[in-house]
């Protein structure tokens, strides 16, 4: 059995508690929310004097190059055109649909083994040479899950081709 003085101890605490609670949620709402400050953007490059009237739109900024790989044997990138400059041992030549981005994840495993994975490209260069592989050795790609083995005898540059099937070879 608990004694008076055991209940009335249970109340202050009970009391103090309802208070602590009640105190806090009312103080977390007096709170002012945490301000950001907002991104800094850069504004675009203004053109020179010669290019100003010259008739043609002035290409995007992010269409004109893809930032440099941080490691150039993994490495991902989309594209807009064609023409975008872009660094790396991939190159993509042709999209499919041509109004629509390209994109590219590239992998140097290590050993002569290569994997790629693509969206809407239908041709593309991959310099292999630029790789720390084994020229001596054949290279064992693996390009949108189909397996391609390049024999030493192909080069450093080697182009492939996808069909309207989705099925990936060297072009001629």
């Amino acid at each position: 059995m608990i004694s008076n003085n055991g209940l009335s101890l249970c109340r202050v605490f009970w009391t103090a508690g309802v208070v602590l609670l009640v105190g806090c949620s009312s103080a977390c709402r007096d709170e002012e929310p945490v301000r950001q400050e907002p991104a800094t953007v850069e504004s675009p490059e203004l053109p020179s004097g010669d290019d100003v009237g010259s008739g043609e739109p002035e290409t995007p900024p992010e269409a004109r190059a893809v930032p440099e790989p941080k490691d150039p044997l993994h490495y991902g990138f989309e594209l807009l055109t064609t023409e975008q400059e872009h660094a790396g041992w991939v190159q993509v030549r042709e999209f499919f649909n041509a109004g629509d981005k390209a994109g590219v994840r590239a992998d140097y495993e290590g050993s002569n083994r290569v994997i790629l994975v693509t969206s809407n490209v239908r041709r593309m260069e991959l310099d292999l040479g630029s790789l720390p592989r084994n020229p001596l050795k054949s290279m064992a790609i693996r390009l949108d899950g189909q397996g391609i083995e390049l024999s030493s005898k192909h080069g450093s540059v080697v182009e492939f081709e996808r069909s309207a099937a989705g099925k990936w070879s060297l072009a001629k």
